[in-house]
């Protein structure tokens, strides 16, 4: 009885951490890296958080001369692990973050 108990509080707790992952939100920092290493980062980072089940990652690219944004934005939008993404707001970063909602 006891090993069957303990089974059951194991199912109990592995069910837990599922619901608790689908509300995961996570930060990949890409400052600092050239656009193509920031890229490959950001792409096998999506890549592993879409097998991990989190939905939301916050993108940490700055300001800059704009060209990391607009870079990351851009694969954003052809990635397939994205379902959408907006500028962060004043709370998240602002627009030196993007926030995608991953699939």
């Amino acid at each position: 009885e006891e090993l069957k108990a303990s089974n059951e509080e194991l199912q109990s707790m592995n069910e837990e951490l599922q619901s608790t992952n689908e509300e995961l939100t996570t930060s990949k920092e890409v400052r600092g890296k050239r656009v193509d290493e920031a890229l490959a980062f950001m792409n096998s980072s999506l890549d592993r958080m879409d097998r991990q089940g989190i939905k939301t990652v916050i993108i940490i690219h700055g300001h800059g001369t704009g060209a990391m944004k607009q870079a990351v934005r851009e694969a954003l939008k052809m990635s397939i692990y994205v379902r959408d993404f907006r500028p962060g707001e004043m709370g998240e970063g602002g627009d030196g973050v993007s926030v995608a909602s991953l699939r």
